[in-house]
């Protein structure tokens, strides 16, 4: 099994890490030329930035490369128990993929975090410019994302939850 990530501050990275421990193996950056062996499985722990995932590119072409099995767990800082959540999510991780990893993508949603100290300046603004803009609409209108953003914004928050994976490990092994 080849266990990706795309992350930049660190959160998917100690998932696919984690994930590596209870399915065996070692976890890789999803970057370059990614040579999977034929018939291999290939899972992406990708952190979730605007809608899109990161490492997801490089993911579905190691993918389409090996022809198994296929799988993202996003890790975003929303609640994925939340319907709303995951069909988002799944729209934008199909809409990201070529037609035939569409069909056979296994979806996960995992839950992150956000350290506010340690964003870079545009990812702050952006966060900054998503706060004022929560402020504006009404609680009860306020989506899953604006509300954690309205709950977290200038503070660090820690929402991952490895009790997830070996059930993750679990369903990839069936494949």
């Amino acid at each position: 099994m080849l266990i990706l990530y795309g992350s930049k501050y660190g959160t998917a990275k100690r998932y696919a890490e984690e994930f590596a421990k209870i399915a065996g193996g070692e976890a890789a950056e999803s970057r370059g030329r990614l040579v999977p062996a034929a018939g291999e499985t290939v899972i992406l722990f990708g952190a979730v930035y605007a809608g899109a995932v990161r490492g997801l590119r490089a993911a579905a072409r190691a993918a389409e490369r090996s022809g198994g099995a296929f799988a993202v767990a996003t890790v975003g800082l929303t609640d994925p128990r939340d319907e709303g959540v995951r069909l988002a999510l799944g729209k934008a991780v199909r809409a990201s993929l070529p037609a035939p990893l569409r069909e056979r993508v296994r979806l996960f949603y995992l839950r992150g975090g956000i350290d506010y100290g340690r964003l870079t300046f545009a990812h702050g603004l952006l966060m900054k410019m998503m706060y004022a803009a929560q402020k504006k609409v009404p609680e009860e209108k306020k989506s899953a994302q604006e509300r954690v953003i309205a709950q977290t914004y200038g503070s660090s928050a820690d929402f991952t939850d490895f009790s997830a994976l070996p059930a993750i490990a679990e369903e990839m092994e069936k494949v």
